[in-house]
């Protein structure tokens, strides 16, 4: 599914606020920050599935449709954390029609079929795409980018101004 990277404006003002206080203070700082700025785009990307893709396979979709923590090694960075809108996977209980076994055996995973589309059966991506692809992810995390940034941002900010209140 789409990877984005995004940067805070005020990333420096904020890393020096966030360096003034406890580890462990800065990080729920800018867990909270991260986790609210996310949520406009889980709900644009529920309402995508819905409208974009439609039908009984848009209604599972949007219903597994997760807000989650990125593995610490994806991110390839020491100290950065980052949380992703993404489909369940099956460890996490994704419904079995997300996965097709053809007859020879060849496993697709539909969402992602749905997300960029797809060739024929035999064709293995040469060829013209006979469903094409219908981006209810991508076009979430491309409506709500700046919406997320600046939650994001006034979020930990408000966080910091907490700790140091007290409060």
């Amino acid at each position: 599914m789409p990877v984005f990277d995004i940067k805070l404006d005020n990333a420096k003002k904020i890393d020096a606020a966030l360096s003034n206080l406890e580890k462990k203070v800065a990080k729920t700082a800018v867990r909270r920050g991260v986790r609210a700025g996310r949520k406009p785009t889980l709900a644009a990307a529920r309402s995508n599935a819905k409208n974009m893709v439609g039908g009984q396979m848009g209604q599972k979709l949007s219903k597994n449709i997760v807000l989650r923590t990125t593995k610490r090694s994806a991110l390839r960075v020491r100290d950065g954390y980052a949380m992703e809108v993404r489909l369940k996977s099956s460890g996490e209980g994704a419904p079995a029609e997300f996965v097709h076994v053809s007859a020879a055996g060849t496993r697709t995973y539909v969402p992602h079929a749905i997300e960029y589309g797809h060739v024929a059966p035999g064709q293995s991506g040469s060829g013209a795409k006979v469903a094409a692809p219908v981006p209810f992810l991508r076009n979430a995390h491309e409506q709500t980018e700046k919406q997320s940034l600046e939650i994001a941002e006034r979020e930990i900010v408000n966080e910091i101004q907490k700790a140091w209140s007290g409060s």
